[in-house]
C-alpha cells in the first residue's frame, strides 16, 4: 500500500509498531521482525522517503531528517496509530528521536538501534568521522562512482570489506538504494541532522531501549553514551556478535529483548 509518496505494509492487530530503517536501506530490512512482531502487535513496515521502491530522489534537492520526521508523524496520524511503538535502525533512529522531541503525543516508546547522532558528539569528532565516512562517499558521487560510494559508506558502518560479504539480497538492497544516499552524501550537517541537540534530550521522558551491536563502530558506541547520559527514561541492550544491522546479525536475540521491552511498557 501507499500513502503519499510512502510505501508501507500494515499486518497484525494490537499495540501498534512502526518499523523505521536506515540509511541505503529500505522496509525489506525488517524481514526477520515482522512475523514475530505482527503476531501481538499491528506492525507498520514503511519505506521512507527516496528509499525503494519510492521515487523522488533524482529530482530531489537535499535529505532532511526534519523531512522524515514529518513523513513518521504523518502516517503515524493517517492511519490513527498514536501513541505508537517506534522501533528505529541507524538513521531511522535519529527520525524517531526527532519524533519524540516535537510530537510526544505520537510515540509510546522508542527503540533506538545506534542512532548516527554525530552531532552529540564535539566538533572535532563530528568532522573527523564526516572525513572518514561521508566525503569519500561524496567524492565516488560526484565522480559517477555511486556503487564505490555505497561501499565505502557501508565498509564505514558495518565493518572493513563488509560490502564484499553482502548476502546477495542485502547486496540488493543496498543498490537499489544508491540514488538516495548520493542525497544524504551532499547534503549540509544541518540537514541531515536535523535541530535537536544533547540537551534537548532531557525533555524526552517516552521510555526508551537503547540498543548498540557488540562488533560496532566505537563512534556509535559513543553516541549511545550520550543518551545513555541524558534521556531520563532509558534502558541499554548489547547485542553479542552484532554489527551496525544488529537486528539482523542476532535477530533472535534481539527481538526477544524488543518484543519484552515493549510488553514491560505496554
Amino acid at each position: 500500500m501507499t500513502l503519499d509518496h510512502l510505501t508501507y505494509t500494515d499486518t497484525g492487530t494490537g499495540a501498534p509498531i512502526v518499523l523505521i530503517h536506515g540509511s541505503v536501506d529500505d522496509m525489506r530490512t525488517w524481514s526477520y521482525q515482522t512475523a514475530p512482531f505482527s503476531a501481538h502487535h499491528r506492525l507498520i513496515t514503511y519505506s521512507r522517503r527516496y528509499h525503494w521502491p519510492n521515487t523522488g530522489a533524482d529530482s530531489a534537492t537535499a535529505y532532511r531528517a526534519t523531512d522524515h520526521r514529518d513523513d513518521l508523524a504523518a502516517l503515524i496520524e493517517e492511519l490513527e496509530l498514536g501513541p505508537a511503538h517506534l522501533v528505529g535502525a541507524s538513521y531511522g533512529a535519529v527520525v524517531a528521536l526527532l519524533l519524540a522531541a516535537t510530537r510526544p503525543e505520537l510515540v509510546r516508546s522508542l527503540v533506538l538501534g545506534e542512532p548516527p547522532a554525530f552531532n552529540f558528539l564535539d566538533r572535532a569528532e563530528l568532522e573527523a568521522n564526516y572525513r572518514t565516512q561521508i566525503l569519500p562517499a561524496k567524492e565516488a558521487y560526484d565522480a559517477g562512482r555511486p556503487i564505490d560510494g555505497v561501499e565505502h559508506f557501508l565498509n564505514s558502518i558495518v565493518g572493513p570489506g563488509a560490502f564484499a560479504r553482502f548476502p546477495r539480497g542485502a547486496r540488493q538492497v543496498a543498490l537499489d538504494n544508491a540514488p538516495e544516499f548520493g542525497l544524504e552524501a551532499r547534503s549540509t550537517p544541518e540537514e541531515f541532522f536535523g535541530p535537536l541537540t544533547a540537551s534537548d534530550l532531557r525533555s524526552i521522558q517516552t521510555p526508551a531501549l537503547l540498543v548498540r551491536g557488540e562488533r560496532s563502530p566505537e563512534i556509535f558506541g559513543r553516541v549511545i553514551d550520550v543518551l545513555r547520559s541524558n534521556l531520563p527514561n532509558a534502558r541499554y541492550l548489547l547485542v553479542p556478535g552484532a554489527s551496525h544491522a544488529m537486528h539482523r546479525h542476532n535477530a533472535p536475540l534481539y527481538n526477544t529483548a524488543v518484543l519484552e521491552f515493549l510488553d514491560a511498557v505496554g
